[in-house]
């Protein structure tokens, strides 16, 4: 999910707009789509919140999840954004049985057969940097195989955490296999709004990256840095609770 904020003021000529791209997820895989961002649109400056300190969002219930949403939406807000991404809010189980990509699917072609796979391993596997490891293929082989001896022609990596095992995956699946990276999409759709909205940075400002979480900056940096392959020079630990 994508939420722009179009500025109330321009001052300058160009339009050009340096306010950062804000970018929250419910623990560190959101990192992902971080990434994609920075390779994507490198001119933007990035504001990522992390809720580290109540993940995972996908045990909670719809209330709850809406209440530590709007929380991290209003903390991003005051980082005077120019968009909201929504990177990841519930776990790969949760977003199995929600039926949120069947839905999406169906509306633009209904006789697109699918199968849902959970795949919870792939998460821990990728928070301790194992992604291109023997126990890897391996989990990546018990879950998928069936779904390649089913036939299916394309496979979307639907976790913020699963892109980094796309080589992994790819080698289990085969070329023949069409692998959809969320994390890409999302930063490319991101692109396109920015500049319909003419709301893109133009780059005569340094791009910051500014990274907070709500529990544990240091395991953040350690692990995010290994989501990101570039070092995290700072994480400040945020009380989301006042938001």
């Amino acid at each position: 999910m994508i939420l722009c904020l179009p500025p109330f003021v321009r001052l300058w000529r160009d339009n050009m707009d340096s306010r950062p791209i804000g970018v929250f997820d419910s623990g560190i895989g959101g990192l992902t789509v971080v990434k994609e961002i920075m390779e994507q649109l490198p001119n933007e400056s990035i504001v990522y919140f992390g809720d580290t300190a109540r993940v995972p969002y996908g045990t909670k219930s719809k209330e709850a999840i809406t209440r530590y949403s709007f929380q991290c939406i209003r903390f991003l807000l005051e980082k005077n954004v120019k968009a909201i991404v929504v990177a990841c809010i519930i776990g790969t189980e949760s977003t199995v049985s929600s039926g949120a990509y069947e839905k999406e699917i169906n509306v633009i072609n209904n006789d697109v057969k699918m199968i849902l796979k959970a795949c919870p391993l792939f998460v821990p596997i990728v928070e301790e940097g194992w992604q291109e490891t023997e126990i890897a293929k391996l989990t990546a082989r018990e879950y998928l195989e069936g779904l390649k001896k089913n036939g299916i022609d394309a496979l979307v990596m639907a976790c913020t955490h699963y892109p980094l095992l796309e080589k992994t995956i790819g080698e289990i699946m085969g070329e023949e296999i069409k692998l959809v990276n969320p994390a890409f999409e999302t930063a490319k759709a991101l692109k396109n709004v920015l500049h319909k909205l003419n709301i893109h940075s133009k780059g005569s400002k340094q791009t910051v990256y500014e990274f907070c979480v709500s529990d544990n900056p240091v395991k953040f940096k350690k692990v995010g840095e290994n989501f990101l392959q570039n070092p995290i020079s700072y994480v400040q630990k945020i009380d989301i609770e006042k938001y």
